[in-house]
């Protein structure tokens, strides 16, 4: 995940040193957050928020990133998604907006 991060960051723009550098901090306070609340609790962002808006507005910055970058944040998004729905962080509508955000079916689940 982290390189695949740094890759799409080196896309945008963002030098690869740069990159490795704002992308540390982010995994030790992930990774922290894991080991005192567990994998459920430990999610942050727009998925975790059921910010279905901010999902949007990912989607279309990585549609022109290209296919790959928006089929691994759909794969990711859902799989957090069914952590989350399974742990009872988000309700049945926060998940059916963000499903509808990563433009998929509301009852679809990752393979």
């Amino acid at each position: 995940m982290l390189s695949e991060a740094s890759h799409l960051w080196q896309q945008v723009g963002i030098d690869p040193e740069q990159a490795r550098e704002a992308l540390l901090p982010l995994s030790h306070g992930a990774l922290q957050a894991m080991r005192h609340n567990g994998l459920a609790d430990a999610l942050a962002g727009p998925i975790a928020r059921g910010d279905a808006g901010v999902v949007r507005q990912h989607m279309h910055a990585l549609q022109l990133i290209g296919p790959s970058a928006t089929q691994l944040y759909q794969q990711v998004a859902l799989r957090q998604l069914n952590l989350l729905t399974t742990a009872g962080r988000l309700s049945a509508e926060q998940a059916s907006d963000l499903h509808l955000a990563l433009r998929l079916k509301p009852d679809h689940t990752p393979p």
